[in-house]
This record gives structure tokens, sequence and C-alpha cells, in this order.
């Protein structure tokens, strides 16, 4: 008698003449197996029949389209594409809607199983968050380092350079021009902001229409240095005997304090 995997049990009658009429191969497979009777075969197959069950799927014809195989369905491809429920996370605001339109309607043309399309589409859309994310930090990043340089480069003037481009801004774009440059990441761009302080020293400058201020603004480390290298040039810096000799050299003073801020405290 064959056990339920299909060999033999103990006590297999010897007489194997129900045999005689097979081939050397069938013979051999018996023998492997343990067949003792026509019986032994017989509950051997009901019992792999029952592991395969009644749900059998065909496999593709040999030469036939892939795309035209019937068991799609059965693997759960669905009739239209509408069919996919496709969603994006919760909170992942850079999810597009138009994307998942066309990643449907192609699951859809190469067959694609609904299980292996939501698979993919998680797979997909969790990437785009990665990036996404990864972008806006690095975004984040960029900008404040622009910020701290354009600290580093105006010094003490920081605040008056910020207000005056801020002017400028508002004076001749409105409102919606530092939203757009937000959205840009070009509200610390130094070349940009370098030109909305000069615009907006010009329109403080007496003589400009709607102007009401004047030109002397605030040192940066840069304009210090320039006016270093004038006083320098001056001899009444060095001679103590000349009437302006202490306010120049106080002056020398103070703008070292601000062409090196990094140095003002240090002992």
């Amino acid at each position: 008698m064959a056990d339920n995997d299909g060999s033999a049990s103990a006590g297999t009658p010897s007489d194997q003449s129900w045999i005689e009429g097979f081939d050397d191969a069938a013979k051999q497979h018996i023998a492997n197996k343990g067949y003792g009777s026509p019986a032994d075969v017989v509950q051997a197959h009901m019992h792999l029949e029952s592991k395969i069950g009644d749900q059998r799927l065909s496999v593709p014809k040999a030469g036939e389209e892939l795309a035209n195989w019937e068991g799609w369905s059965e693997l759960g491809w669905p009739e239209e594409a509408s069919a996919y429920e496709l969603a994006a996370p919760e909170g992942f605001e850079g999810y597009d809607d138009g994307l998942s339109d066309w990643f449907r309607a192609a699951a859809h043309e190469i067959k694609m199983p609904a299980s292996m399309a939501q698979a993919m589409h998680d797979k997909f859309v969790e990437r785009m968050g990665e990036q996404y994310t990864a972008k806006a930090n690095s975004d984040d990043e960029a900008m404040h380092k622009r910020q701290e340089d354009l600290k580093k480069e105006y010094g003490a003037a920081f605040d008056e350079r910020i207000a005056l481009a801020d002017k400028a801004g508002r004076t001749f774009f409105g409102e919606e021009f530092f939203d757009l440059l937000y959205q840009h990441g070009l509200s610390a761009n130094p070349v940009v902001m370098n030109g909305l302080v000069k615009a907006g020293m010009e329109i403080s400058t007496p003589g400009f229409k709607d102007g009401a201020g004047n030109r002397n603004f605030a040192q940066t480390p840069a304009t210090a240095k320039e006016e270093i290298s004038r006083l320098r040039a001056n001899p009444a810096l060095y001679d103590k005997h000349h009437a302006e000799y202490k306010m120049l050299n106080d002056r020398l003073t103070e703008l070292h304090g601000i062409a090196h801020p990094e140095n003002v405290g240090a002992t």
C-alpha cells in the first residue's frame, strides 16, 4: 500500500505481474515509488489531486502572444484600468494624480494583476516621497547657508540691508514678488539680494521720487575694507601732529571692527 506522499508503505506485495505491459521507464518509476499494486497508483494520484485542488491555471500555449493569455484575469488583472485602487499616502503633498492615471492605463495595458500594480505603485510613491523629502531638506540647508553667507557679507549692516531689499521689492514688484522668490529658493540669493539692496539705496536717496532718506548707510565688511584702503593712503593717518590724526585713527579702528567682526571682543 502507498503512503500519502505517493510512496509504498511497509508490507507491499511482491507480486509485480500487473506491470508486465509497462515500458522500462514506467517500471522504474513504480519501483522508485514503491507502488505494490494498481490501487497504490490510484491512491497516490488521488492524493496528488487533493493537493493541487480544482483550481488549475493553464500555462500559455507555445507561440501564443503572452498578452492574449486568458490566465491574466485569473491572476487578478481587472477588466478596466479604473478598477485599480491606487491612492496617495496621507500627508504626501507631492502626489501626482495625472501620473497615477497614467500608471493605471500602463498597468492595464501590460496585463498587470491588481495586487502587483498596487505593490509597484506603493514602492514608486515611497521612492518619490523620499526624493521629495530629500529635496526639501536640501533646499532648506541651501537657504540657510545663503542666509549665513549674507550675514557674513553684510556684517553689522545686515538688518539695514535686508530692510532696503524689502523696501525695493515692495516698491517695484509688490507682495507676490516675495512669494515667488521663496518658491524658487531665491529669497537669500546673493545676486538677487544685492540687486535689491542697491535699488533700495537708490529709492532712499533724496531726489528720487517718493524717496525720503540719505546715502549714509551702514557699512558692510566689504565697504569698510574699501574705506580702510582709502584711509591708509592719507598721510595724515601717520602724522601725529596733524589735526585729523586722532579722528582718522579712531575711524580706522572703527572700520577694522566692521571689516573683521569675528575679531571684535577677542582677547
